[in-house]
């Protein structure tokens, strides 16, 4: 029931993504089936942009027996307007062809000229916006049209339509914007 009920979600929320407020299909698929798929391409782009060949996330997927790890790097805008290079890594356990988890026992890292006050800053924001996050699990799809998306659902499997993000398959990162 809960996964008919995750799959109607998807197609509600591609809904109001669609072009012209057409419904886009999706089937899912299992996080092992893709990856294995995309053997020797390890690195997930987010939203990639053939037109600069870049990303908005890079992460690098490691898949375990009954877990998946995740190094994510992303740019973020610094105190005084700089971009500042931050890598999350977290750790999942994989469920239903997804995985699920939190991103409490996540670790941050940030690259940049900042002060120490700055990183804490940015640590301290980490902080409260992973405990807002909450328990979630996220979910692959592919298309009508073949894209990769994917989607998070929280523990009563509602989707949440704002972590919508296509992804793609890459043997070498690609350059991250913002």
């Amino acid at each position: 029931m809960l996964r008919l009920f995750q799959l109607l979600s998807v197609v509600l929320v591609l809904a109001g993504c669609a072009p012209r407020g057409e419904v886009l299909e999706a089937t899912p698929v299992a996080v092992r089936a893709l990856l294995a798929e995309n053997r020797g391409k390890p690195y997930e782009c987010v939203n990639f942009d053939p037109a600069t060949d870049s990303c908005e996330a890079v992460s690098r997927i490691r898949l375990g027996r009954d877990r998946i790890s995740l190094s994510t790097d992303f740019l973020l805008v610094g105190p005084v307007g700089e971009t500042v290079r931050a890598t999350i890594q977290s750790d999942f356990e994989l469920n239903e062809g997804g995985y699920c988890g939190n991103l409490k026992n996540s670790r941050l890292r940030i690259d940049g000229n900042l002060t120490k006050v700055e990183r804490a800053a940015f640590r301290d924001v980490f902080r409260v916006v992973s405990s807002a996050t909450g328990d979630f699990c996220d979910r692959y799809f592919v298309d009508e049209f073949g894209r990769t998306f994917t989607l998070s659902f929280d523990k009563d499997g509602a989707a949440r339509r704002e972590s919508l993000s296509f992804v793609s398959y890459h043997r070498a990162p690609k350059r991250l914007r913002l």
